[in-house]
């Protein structure tokens, strides 16, 4: 009975992770469709002298572009985690700075305090030192699901 009940609770999170990844797919599909929207209504110009993009819509472009990149790492992991059993936590850190570095690049330093850009300082340094901490050790990067 009991097994029964596992095996099933089993199929239920093989589902939502199947879930999860078209989600993931359908919001990377998404998103670019976005990103050109936004190139073409920043170059769609009538006058040859307006063919400048918009420092705003470079930050926003730049910024869709890195989610989507995270997007993909993610499913990356995901996929990884799915067929091993294992939780990467080095791939999963990379994910960590990537988004770590599309905040940091995208973020406005004019309205941003003080105590937010000390926070990314102390996240950044911490997720650094983790990262190098992994790398160190040999096949430490995984942990077992059990």
């Amino acid at each position: 009975m009991e097994t029964k009940l596992i095996n099933e609770m089993k199929w239920i999170t093989k589902v939502i992770i199947y879930l999860l990844l078209m989600l993931i797919v359908i919001c990377m599909i998404l998103g670019t469709g976005h990103i050109f929207i936004i190139l073409y209504q920043s170059v769609g110009f009538k006058d040859p002298n307006q063919a400048i993009i918009d420092i705003n819509n470079i930050y926003s472009i730049f910024s869709f572009i890195l989610i989507i990149l995270i997007g993909y790492e993610l499913f990356n992991a995901i996929l990884h985690i799915k067929g091993t059993e294992k939780i990467p936590v080095k791939e999963i850190m990379q994910i960590a700075m990537i988004a770590l570095g599309n905040k940091i690049i995208t973020l406005d330093t004019k309205a941003a305090g003080m105590y937010m850009m000390i926070g990314l300082g102390v996240i950044v340094f911490s997720l650094g030192i983790s990262y190098f901490f992994f790398n160190c050790k040999p096949k430490s990067d995984e942990i077992t699901l059990t």
